[in-house]
């Protein structure tokens, strides 16, 4: 699945627990689960911005220190803000002209 169609699917089925979250993501390929992790944290890092920074690393290896085992709480933690974390990492893509499928 890609990185776009993982965050579409994630945005209308917000887990309401880590368990949820769990399941969610052994849907997912361990790759598409580190672009998906990365594009948490990215999108977070763009909040305030409108294009894609480029003092940051915009790939997976920006959570390359992030455990495995840690994931599902992420995802499940950043719950309420994974939508505006979401647009903001693709409005930023957008206007920078930056495919989302290479983070």
């Amino acid at each position: 699945m890609s990185l776009s169609n993982t965050i579409k699917t994630l945005q209308s089925n917000i887990p309401a627990n880590e368990e949820q979250a769990q399941k969610f993501l052994d849907s997912l390929s361990q790759e598409t689960q580190k672009q998906l992790i990365a594009a948490i944290y990215i999108g977070r890092e763009h909040i305030h911005s409108t294009v894609m920074r480029e003092d940051m690393e915009l790939d997976r290896s920006y959570t390359d220190n992030i455990l495995k085992e840690d994931y599902a709480r992420i995802v499940y933690e950043k719950a309420g803000s994974l939508d505006l974390y979401f647009r903001k990492l693709e409005e930023c893509a957008k206007n920078s002209n930056f495919d989302i499928e290479e983070i």
